[in-house]
């Protein structure tokens, strides 16, 4: 069988404005709960952004994330990284 790469999946989400919050997106990495990393962050919309992608993308990168492919499903965006030992990088605000 052909040695495919493994990634990191991270999945962004919207989440709809409160009577108290506005508009915030969520990255979720449901596989480093199993590691004891931050599972999740959460951040306020920033409208100068077309979409949650485009945010979420920003954001990884910016935080030395190497994002090789992306996928919409449906309500939600998956974003896939190739950071993994030794060049782990905790999902951080």
């Amino acid at each position: 069988m052909k040695d495919l790469p493994s990634y990191r999946v991270i999945v962004v989400k919207l989440l709809k404005a409160t009577s108290t919050r506005g508009e915030r997106i969520a990255l979720i990495e449901n596989a480093a709960k199993q590691y004891s990393y931050t599972d999740h962050i959460v951040l306020p919309f920033d409208y100068r952004f077309n979409t949650i992608r485009e945010q979420a993308l920003d954001h990884l990168i910016r935080k030395g994330f190497n994002p090789v492919c992306t996928a919409d499903d449906g309500d939600q965006y998956i974003i896939m990284c190739d950071n993994w030992t030794p060049n782990f990088i905790e999902l951080t605000t």
